[in-house]
């Protein structure tokens, strides 16, 4: 719960005028609908009590629940605040200020937005020659091998070292079929990172009589492209922005309410295609055209794309023509797992996949780095490193034990996040201790707790991959969760 709430003290720093509600509790997730019209949704009694916070939030204040107050108040500092909602009064907390760093839990991450500990110092070093070079970047590796954190931390990097824009896109599984879904999120980022045109246009567009919010005449992200001097282009937007009212995709909202739908846009699709691309012809120039204009505007920037082997083609064959263009000014970051040798279905869409990865494999502008688990030397290495943060040591580091080191390598299996979570856990329930030097077992049950107990952050992580698994294996683990130990 403090890792959420921090997180909304990040967002509310990026954006200073945002209002933030927060609750905890149970609540219902999941497509819901029929084939003519759904969407994904969460509902519940705490989703519509995190609403009503936000709602009586000012700008760049957080509110949260008497739960989340409860559980963070020993490094969160709060006012008690009521509202009436419907005749009853609801109590809540507002916000003031976080206490010293040195109290925050480890556990929780607290205090890591500095210095993030990801194990990967050989390749961090390699990304960096590439980058040096002007080239872009594959970040190659099987899943839960901490592709998408070593990105995070690259992307932090950047932003605070090099001084870059950074933009984050990345691709779901859900939205695979849907035509230039990840080009449409990279190019709405660019937009709404022009903080300038931002500004100009909240003044021009949204501010009515009396300083109220009155309807907008003219669409917001056409303005910012008008501001940066990128030409209009409606063979483009149709695809990147299909719900900004051009002269191509319609003035109705039916019609733009529709293209939020994957199905409708695949169904367009089947009806419209010409070429293998999925686009009409001509329309894979025109959009190419149009995000060279647009990066070219941009000046320097990185754009990271986490999981591009669900990327939608289209998208996918755009990223790779706008790589091999070699922009001077563009780096592309992108992570993606190994394609597997024999597809188990969708084999239209892996021969697709294969051929575009060939073509990155080709280009020589292009640098591919690897991520495995880490080895013993990497995980003792990560392992002081955080020991060391946790400590707030001055200038002093302390070596493991070879116990510790071996307890802590066999349960993680060299993954980093994993191994930093079982660490704090150690740490904090005071099994590891410093002794004569180094640090080691606290009593003779200690190890046997290490190798037995997991870490309340890893069993969410595994309990959230669950629904991934085959029935199979999903009966499986929960009778092994059953049966415990001795399974």
């Amino acid at each position: 719960q403090l890792k959420v709430v921090q997180a909304g003290m990040d967002i509310s720093r990026g954006f200073s005028k945002c209002r933030i509600g927060i609750s905890v509790g149970d609540c219902f997730t999941g497509m819901c609908g029929t084939k003519e019209r759904h969407d994904f949704i969460v509902m519940g009694h705490d989703v519509n009590m995190a609403a009503r916070f936000m709602g009586n939030a000012e700008a760049g204040q957080i509110i949260v629940g008497p739960a989340i107050m409860e559980a963070t108040r020993t490094y969160l500092q709060y006012e008690e605040h009521r509202f009436t909602r419907k005749g009853v009064e609801i109590e809540c907390f507002k916000l003031s200020s976080q206490k010293s760093k040195s109290s925050v839990p480890s556990l929780t991450g607290a205090g890591l937005d500095d210095q993030e500990f990801i194990g990967r110092y050989r390749q961090e070093a390699a990304v960096d020659k590439a980058l040096d070079n002007g080239n872009s970047i594959v970040v190659e590796g099987r899943e839960g091998v901490g592709k998408s954190a070593f990105l995070r931390h690259l992307g932090k990097r950047l932003l605070i070292r090099e001084d870059k824009k950074v933009i984050h896109a990345e691709a779901f599984a859900l939205e695979e079929s849907s035509i230039l879904y990840v080009a449409r999120q990279i190019v709405e980022s660019i937009l709404n990172s022009v903080e300038e045109a931002n500004s100009e246009i909240d003044k021009k567009f949204r501010t009515g009589k009396s300083g109220n919010r009155s309807r907008i005449k003219k669409d917001p992200l056409l303005e910012k492209l008008k501001s940066l001097g990128v030409p209009y282009n409606a063979y483009a937007l149709k695809h990147l922005l299909p719900n900004v009212k051009s002269m191509l995709n319609g003035h109705s909202k039916s019609i733009s309410m529709k293209r939020r739908d994957p199905n409708f846009r695949k169904s367009e699709v089947v009806k419209k295609v010409n070429n293998k691309n999925g686009l009409e012809k001509g329309e894979s120039e025109m959009v190419f055209k149009f995000m060279v204009q647009l990066l070219t505007k941009l000046g320097d920037c990185v754009i990271i794309l986490d999981d591009i082997h669900y990327s939608d083609i289209e998208s996918l064959e755009l990223i790779v023509s706008l790589i091999k263009a070699r922009m001077r000014n563009v780096t592309f970051i992108l992570s993606t797992r190994p394609l597997p040798k024999q597809p188990s279905q969708k084999r239209m869409r892996y021969e697709k996949l294969q051929r575009i990865m060939r073509q990155l494999y080709r280009a020589i502008n292009v640098n591919f780095v690897r991520l495995h688990n880490l080895n013993n030397e990497e995980c003792n290495e990560l392992v002081q490193n955080f020991m060391f943060f946790l400590q707030n040591s001055k200038g002093k580091r302390y070596d493991f034990d070879e116990e510790v080191l071996n307890v802590l390598y066999t349960r993680a299996k060299g993954h980093p996040t994993h191994l930093k979570s079982l660490l704090c856990w150690l740490y904090e329930q005071d099994l590891i201790v410093l002794r004569d030097g180094s640090y080691v077992f606290s009593n003779d049950g200690a190890k046997e707790m290490a190798y037995s107990h997991i870490p309340d952050e890893v069993g969410q992580s595994v309990r959230a991959r669950l629904d991934d698994l085959p029935g199979k294996a999903q009966k499986l683990l929960k009778i092994a969760a059953v049966i415990g130990k001795t399974f």
